[in-house]
């Protein structure tokens, strides 16, 4: 299993104010989330170029300029004081940049910007999180502590394991936060008139025994598992909504991956949190 000093990150830089936020949130992410490198990566987007500007040789130079800029960065805010490398690189689509930079440096960690105010659709972090064979933290501009509190996304598929093991590598560390290991339960009969009130809540005292038995067999170590009916509400806001009440300052959930760049589309609670306004830190991971 990974341990927090085997982790190495990368992290995505885009030269907007979002890069100084990641950059100073590394001191941050070090004191509860430990690593070994760290790989800060820019993909030029070279079809915004000028036709002139796409040549090799000034393809070059406007790297070179861009690494130096982003160094200068890196020197004016204090950071950990671990390896680090600066990677510019030039790819038709900057997927596949990050995709070749996370095999080669063997990162398992992926740090980007998830902008609340700051300008930007965000996009690009959202395909990254289903592409890479990496998990991926999505920071917003506001986070500015030490996680107290992080919430374990559990629906018992075979996203579960992973969000249980980050959740152990992260309780590893030095300064752990208080973890909460939450299920929400999506009560698909609860809208049938044949069902009383008092069935219907019954059958959700079941349900929660079931989920909180099997959550503590599987995993023995981990904080006990709290069950939580949706309701009327989808999964993705009760879960937020969760969130929101125990002051929670990242949420661990399972994202499904794909392989192409035609497959993109989430469709599911993972997609609907991430379009979620004031969202907090998103910890993005997969089987």
């Amino acid at each position: 299993m990974t341990k927090p000093t085997d982790i190495r990150i990368l992290v995505g830089l885009d030269l907007s104010g979002m890069d100084r936020e990641l950059i100073r949130y590394l001191g941050i992410l070090q004191q509860w989330l430990p690593s070994s490198h760290i790989t800060f990566l820019h993909s030029i987007k070279v079809a915004e170029l000028p036709a002139d500007m796409r040549e090799p040789a000034k393809l070059r130079l406007i790297a070179s300029r861009i690494e130096s800029k982003i160094r200068q960065l890196i020197s004016s805010i204090a950071i950990p004081d671990i390896p680090f490398d600066v990677q510019v690189a030039h790819e038709a689509y900057a997927e596949l940049a990050f995709m070749e930079v996370v095999k080669k440096q063997q990162a398992n960690l992926v740090l980007l910007g998830n902008k609340q105010t700051l300008e930007g659709s965000g996009g690009i972090s959202q395909k990254l999180a289903r592409m890479l064979p990496a998990a991926v933290m999505l920071l917003p501009e506001s986070a500015d502590r030490r996680p107290r509190t992080i919430v374990q996304a559990v629906d018992f598929s075979r996203y579960t394991a992973p969000v249980a093991r980050w959740g152990r590598i992260i309780a590893e560390g030095e300064a752990s936060p208080r973890m909460i290991p939450v299920y929400i339960h999506r009560m698909s009969y609860h809208s049938f008139p044949i069902f009383s009130e008092d069935e219907t809540e019954a059958a959700f005292r079941q349900e929660a025994a079931d989920k909180t038995r099997k959550w503590a067999a599987q995993y023995r170590d981990a904080p006990p598992l709290q069950v939580i009916p949706a309701r009327e509400q989808s999964v993705a806001s009760t879960l937020m909504r969760f969130a929101r009440e125990n002051q929670a300052d990242f949420i661990i959930l399972g994202v499904q991956g794909v392989t192409s760049l035609t497959n993109l589309f989430m469709g599911s609670v993972a997609n609907e949190v991430l379009q979620r306004d004031n969202a907090p830190g998103l910890l993005l991971v997969k089987p």
